[in-house]
Order: C-alpha cells, then sequence, then structure tokens
C-alpha cells in the first residue's frame, strides 16, 4: 500500500525515528532510575548534590529527546497535510480535512496528535522533576533552616512523583507511536 503513495513511505520513516528517539529517552529514563537515593540531606550534602547533578544531567537528555520526537511528529503530519491535498503546495487545513482514500492516514495522524501530546506531558513532568531537583540543591546549602530536611525530603518525593509520572508518559507515547506505524503500514 506505501508503494502506491511514495510519500507515506516518507511519513512512515519519520514516525519509526520518531519512535526510536521516545525509545532512547525512555533508557535514559531508566537509566536515571538508578541515580535516585532513599535520601538526600544536608550531613551529605556532596554526596547528594553530585547524585542530584548527574539525575538532572539524564532527565534534560531524555527530555531533549522527546522534544526531538514531538518536532519529527510534527513534520510527519506536516508531510501528511501537503501530501493528501489537492495541491500539495497548499497544505489541508487539518488533519479531518484528510480524504476518506486516505483514511488509514487520517487515522494515523489522529494517534500521532495524541503521541505527540504524551510526549508533551512527559516533557513538562521532566521539567518539573528537573526544577524540584534543583530546589532540593538549593537547599542542601541551607543547613542552618530549621527542618531543611524535610523540605529537601519534600522536594525529592514531588521530584520522584513527576519523574514517575514522566517516565510512564515517555512508555505511552512510544507504544501509541508503534501503533501509528502499524496503521501506515
Amino acid at each position: 500500500m506505501a508503494a502506491e503513495r511514495p510519500w507515506k513511505e516518507r511519513v512512515l520513516e519519520v514516525v519509526t525515528e520518531a519512535g526510536n528517539i521516545c525509545i532512547n529517552a525512555r533508557n535514559k529514563l531508566n537509566e536515571a532510575r538508578g541515580e535516585w537515593q532513599p535520601e538526600m540531606r544536608v550531613d551529605d550534602q556532596q554526596g547528594s548534590r553530585h547524585r542530584i547533578h548527574r539525575l538532572r544531567a539524564f532527565l534534560a537528555d531524555a527530555a531533549a529527546d522527546l522534544d526531538l520526537a514531538m518536532a519529527s511528529m510534527a513534520a510527519a503530519e506536516r508531510i501528511s497535510l501537503h501530501a493528501t491535498a489537492t495541491d500539495t503546495w497548499v497544505p489541508l487545513a487539518g488533519i479531518e480535512y484528510i480524504d476518506d482514500d486516505d483514511g488509514d492516514v487520517r487515522h494515523a495522524m489522529y494517534r500521532l496528535q495524541y503521541a505527540e501530546l504524551t510526549a508533551e506531558r512527559a516533557f513538562d513532568h521532566l521539567q518539573q522533576c528537573r526544577g524540584r531537583l534543583l530546589t532540593a540543591v538549593l537547599l542542601l546549602d541551607s543547613p542552618y533552616l530549621p527542618g531543611v530536611d524535610g523540605l529537601i525530603a519534600a522536594e525529592r518525593a514531588n521530584a520522584e512523583s513527576s519523574f514517575e509520572d514522566g517516565t510512564r508518559m515517555a512508555k505511552n507515547c512510544s507504544a501509541v507511536l508503534t501503533e501509528v506505524c502499524g496503521f501506515l503500514h
């Protein structure tokens, strides 16, 4: 079926690339999981700071991958909107205007939009996690603050919750992109 419409092969390539990038992000998040420690405390300021910075670096890499995957997904949608238009110089105004003859592509693009939204949510959760971890680092520098270890623990718990949500969303995005590839074959 893709041979009848050569542009469809290109869309499939771009979606597959986005899926691979999401898998890379997921792998980085799995690797980052090993950097979480049970506690971050003022009395282990240097060790805690080092682990937090390593964890933030993993998260930044994974978030950058998700950002790249979102760009690839947007490109796949744009290619589809141009290629399915009567005049390829003037793209369709939206997915809903893709002709019934390309219904498989229309359905794939709706699912692709969902994957892109999921990747965006994963990205946001990872950025929120990074921010919470930065707050924990700043609190580590305030040993005189009453109850600082409790504040650090609260930031760590919030960061870990955001991390788990982001990881789950990245995994979901990969699954949806696999589904989209199935519609495009």
